[in-house]
């Protein structure tokens, strides 16, 4: 009933328009790769897995007669390609005529009568145009073995894996186009290298050209650093007795917010907001983790005591910090 219907019909005839498109994409007079015909007919591969047993059929066919020519021709080249997209891109329809009936015809292409002085001779020695069939036969096994080139189930397809070893006992090189690859990356990497220290010189010279333009801010030296040590010294001690005075001025500060006092509690305050200002502007240039904690602890109490001034101004109700002499003077000890 379904051929009254014409599916039997249409099946065939796409069978047909796919067996139409292997035979053009693995032309011997065809040394370009046409990836769109190939994408096409691994799309209309995965769709049908009958479609496909009979495609890949026909592929096979064409395997071994470019085989049968020579060792080294462009239509064999064309199908290596051809079984190579497939089994990148292929479901498990594809990948299963190739790992029951590809394989082992690969394998004895490998493996077929040569002397043994010629027997893996020429293997990627040279560029990539120079490799023989045998040369991307190999390549093609190899990456049937790695979970990242094609992420084949050697669970399911476990002939992937024991043709690998076929051939390894039977004298395939595969350590050498390890070797060649890894010999690529490191020269890939070295131009990478190569390319980014010629760039940097031009990016320097832009940047202290910039910084020539733009960058006209004063450099401070910072106090606790190594550098200058008589400077750091000396502007030591002026902080800390500029501290001490500071710790005078917070003590004074919460006896005149604590009486209410809005009239020297507002010039108090002002005092107190162009320490916090110099305080953050010494904490921001710092690296020492002590230091930086000590005036961290002062612009904060500094901070309250204006909130509460505010507080006072506006009828609001606030506590005072409360906070000690001796207590302000254990934290400056840090410095």
């Amino acid at each position: 009933m379904d051929f009254l219907f014409g599916s039997a019909k249409s099946t065939t005839s796409q069978t047909q328009i796919l067996c139409k498109k292997i035979d053009i994409v693995t032309s011997p007079h065809s040394a370009e790769q046409q990836w769109d015909l190939i994408m096409q007919i691994v799309d209309g591969l995965n769709a049908d897995s009958n479609r496909a047993k009979r495609v890949l059929a026909h592929l096979k066919r064409i395997l071994e007669k470019a085989i049968a020519t020579s060792s080294d021709n462009q239509q064999l080249q064309n199908c290596i390609l051809v079984i190579d997209a497939l089994s990148r891109n292929g479901n498990d329809n594809v990948l299963s005529v190739i790992h029951t009936h590809f394989l082992p015809v690969l394998s004895k292409f490998i493996i077929s009568a040569e002397s043994a002085s010629t027997k893996f001779q020429s293997l990627l020695i040279g560029a990539e145009d120079s490799k023989t069939c045998k040369d991307r036969v190999l390549e093609l096994m190899l990456d049937w073995q790695s979970a990242d080139e094609c992420n084949i189930d050697q669970n399911k397809y476990p002939n992937f894996r024991a043709t690998f070893v076929h051939l390894k006992q039977n004298g395939a090189a595969f350590h050498k186009i390890i070797a060649e690859r890894e010999r690529l990356r490191k020269q890939q990497e070295a131009e990478e290298k190569n390319r980014r220290l010629q760039q940097q010189p031009e990016q320097q010279e832009s940047e202290v050209a910039e910084q020539k333009q733009f960058n006209d801010a004063p450099t401070y030296d910072n106090p606790w650093s190594n550098k200058n040590m008589a400077f750091g010294r000396w502007y030591k001690a002026k902080l800390k007795a500029d501290l001490s005075k500071l710790i005078d001025l917070i003590c004074m500060t919460q006896d005149i917010i604590s009486m209410k006092n809005t009239v020297d509690g507002q010039v108090m305050c002002m005092e107190l907001r162009e320490a916090n200002k110099r305080l953050i502007t010494i904490m921001l240039r710092t690296h020492d983790a002590a230091a930086m904690d000590c005036l961290l602890q002062l612009v904060t109490i500094n901070s309250s005591l204006l909130d509460c001034y505010k507080k006072l101004t506006t009828g609001q109700k606030f506590v005072v910090p409360g906070v000690s002499r001796q207590f302000l003077h254990i934290i400056t000890k840090s410095l």
